[in-house]
């Protein structure tokens, strides 16, 4: 066989050994594929997700609609400030707790870490609420600054003090409430990631 001869017959084998290594990783990232590769409907690191998994948190969020729109329910305007907030504190108490009951095992991971952070902040703000009754009411009040006086504190610091103590609490429960809405957002944000509907 002559020198031309050779060449041609060297690439036709070069070619047909190309061809034979494209049919191979073909075959193989198709088996890749199949086996659970990147982009399986099992993996919850992706976005592709099953109907079930959609369906289990759409259906927390309906629960948690159900409950939310009761967390003022039993407040009236009859009511001293302590009692509509000791109300406020036990219908979020009572919200939590439920919501909590609900299986969160068959939702995505990083929906159920959200949804959780969601209901650590409206606890917060529960235990806030709940905390309000420490500063007394109208009532003990004016008694106790009465009695103050007899005693010969008439410089008004203890009221200076309570009044201090009352604007701090009023700073940490907009700090909780904005927090409450934050924490939404990131629910919401995992809600739509993985094409589930908002309530």
């Amino acid at each position: 066989m002559n020198n031309e001869n050779q060449q041609g017959w060297n690439l036709k084998k070069l070619r047909i050994q190309n061809w034979h290594v494209a049919i191979f990783f073909i075959f193989w990232g198709l088996i890749n594929n199949l086996s659970g590769g990147s982009n399986s409907m099992s993996n919850y690191g992706g976005s592709a997700f099953t109907q079930n998994h959609i369906r289990a948190m759409e259906g927390i969020m309906a629960n948690d609609h159900q409950l939310s729109t009761n967390l003022e329910s039993g407040i009236n305007n009859n009511m001293s400030i302590n009692e509509k907030y000791d109300t406020y504190a036990r219908n979020i108490a009572q919200y939590v707790w439920k919501m909590k009951q609900f299986d969160n095992t068959k939702v995505p991971t990083d929906f159920a870490l959200a949804y959780q952070a969601y209901l650590n902040a409206w606890e917060n703000e529960g235990r806030l609420f709940a905390d309000y009754s420490r500063f007394g009411t109208i009532e003990s009040n004016l008694a106790e600054g009465f009695v103050r006086g007899l005693l010969g504190e008439t410089d008004g610091r203890w009221a200076r003090e309570k009044m201090d103590a009352v604007s701090r609490w009023e700073a940490s429960v907009n700090a909780a409430k904005l927090n409450v809405v934050r924490a939404r957002q990131e629910v919401e944000n995992a809600l739509i990631k993985h094409g589930a509907k908002l309530r």
